[in-house]
């Protein structure tokens, strides 16, 4: 629906393609995203949320939702 709508998409499965936190944050400078959407649980919260913080701290105009 994006992509309809003009957006440029990139979709990373970071766990499944095995994209390491560093990893991610060096795709992201290639592509400066606008917004970026983090899947979270349970489990995995407390590194989502540092992911999401880093991510504000290297791209401050980045909307991120979680």
């Amino acid at each position: 629906m994006l992509e309809r709508h003009g957006h440029d998409v990139l979709f990373l499965d970071c766990p499944a393609q095995g994209i390491t936190a560093e990893m991610l944050y060096s795709r992201m400078v290639d592509y400066n995203p606008g917004m970026t959407i983090l899947d979270t649980s349970t489990p995995s919260i407390t590194s989502d949320l540092l992911v999401a913080e880093r991510i504000k701290e290297y791209f401050p105009d980045t909307r991120v939702c979680l």
